[in-house]
């Protein structure tokens, strides 16, 4: 699976400094859970369902400084609340499906069905297992296209799951913005808003979105 713009926005967008123990929901091939590793002292569970995803995830992570935070879960979110259903934790991340089989083009290649449709992980089922597993405090970080989100934070809103801090991100300045990385918490509370635009008119990064990202990317110098 390829690396995405969304999971690099998320993770470099958030701040989970003061976490003791994070959850990586749909880790693909781990990138969350790396950025995460390295922007906080945290125990890091990740989840992936689809086994090639996470032998690869497997793999990344003993290639990193951080595999002695991070343990692997090769079955469903649904699987692991079922089996802990008593951990809690203080983030939770995720980058999940959202096309909705028979509304959006449907992926032929079976592995990227799985990873980008909501068949096997529904939005009202994310919502619920998140509500469950997330500590009374705690924050939960995860990106979406705007329809998508929009219909998120409805269901969420039946868990008790309120959010607290949205991030526009623009394309272009001269396009709208097409995704919402999402902050939610237990606790009902006025919304922050902010907004990032990822390239310029001809085609190169912003400024904001190379600051945002220089600790991840391999940018050449720019001085």
């Amino acid at each position: 699976m390829k690396l995405g713009t969304d999971a690099v926005v998320l993770g470099a967008y958030v701040n989970p400094s003061l976490a003791k123990n994070i959850l990586d929901i749909g880790t693909g091939t781990g990138i969350l859970s790396l950025m995460m590793a390295q922007k906080s002292d945290a125990f890091i569970q990740a989840i992936e369902i689809d086994e090639v995803a996470a032998s690869e995830a497997e793999f990344n992570f003993k290639q990193s400084k951080w595999l002695n935070r991070i343990s692997l879960y090769s079955k469903s979110i649904q699987d692991f609340s079922n089996e802990f259903p008593d951990i809690k934790f203080d983030f939770i991340i995720t980058n999940p499906p959202y096309f909705v089989a028979g509304n959006q083009f449907e992926i032929e290649e079976e592995k990227r069905r799985t990873a980008r449709h909501t068949n096997t992980l529904s939005f009202e089922e994310l919502a619920k297992i998140m509500a469950q597993l997330l500590h009374e405090n705690g924050i939960i970080a995860m990106v979406l296209p705007n329809q998508e989100a929009e219909l998120f934070i409805q269901i969420a809103e039946t868990y008790l799951l309120f959010p607290k801090e949205i991030l526009q991100v623009f394309p272009k300045k001269s396009k709208p913005f097409n995704r919402l990385v999402m902050l939610f918490s237990k606790q009902k509370q006025n919304i922050t808003q902010q907004e990032l635009v990822i390239y310029n008119e001809d085609n190169s990064y912003t400024e904001t979105y190379y600051e945002l990202t220089k600790d991840f990317y391999l940018w050449k110098d720019k001085s």
